[in-house]
C-alpha cells in the first residue's frame, strides 16, 4: 500500500500549531444563556451529593427488594406525597425512641 502525499497546507499546517502569539489573546467570553431553570440555592456543599438541594438533605441509594419498593410507591400515590417525604416520616417513625450510637463519619 502507496503512501499518499498529503499536498496543499505545507508549513501553513505546522505554523498554525507552534507559532507564538504576537499579542496576549483574551480567553473567549461564553455569553449567558437565560435556558433553563434559574439557580434558587445557594450554598456551599460538603458533597456533591447535596448539589441542588435543601439545606440538611442529601442524596442517598438503597437496594430494596422489589416488593417493598411497589408498596413504598403505592402508598406514597395512595397519600398523594411523594416517595421522599414518605421515606423520611417512615425513618423518622421508626428511629423515634431508639438508642442510637453515633459513630464517626469517615
Amino acid at each position: 500500500m502507496a503512501k499518499k502525499k498529503i499536498e496543499g497546507l505545507g508549513d501553513q499546517a505546522v505554523s498554525k500549531f507552534f507559532k507564538q502569539p504576537a499579542q496576549e489573546e483574551k480567553p473567549l467570553e461564553v455569553p449567558k444563556s437565560n435556558v433553563g431553570r434559574p439557580k434558587t440555592i445557594y450554598r456551599e456543599y460538603e458533597k456533591s451529593s447535596q448539589e441542588g438541594l435543601r439545606e440538611g438533605y442529601t442524596r442517598a441509594t438503597f437496594i430494596v427488594r422489589e416488593d417493598l419498593l411497589k408498596k413504598l410507591k403505592d402508598y406514597a400515590y395512595t397519600e398523594r406525597e411523594k416517595i421522599k417525604d414518605v421515606v423520611n416520616k417512615m425513618l423518622a417513625e421508626f428511629l423515634e425512641g431508639k438508642e442510637v450510637i453515633e459513630r464517626e463519619d469517615k
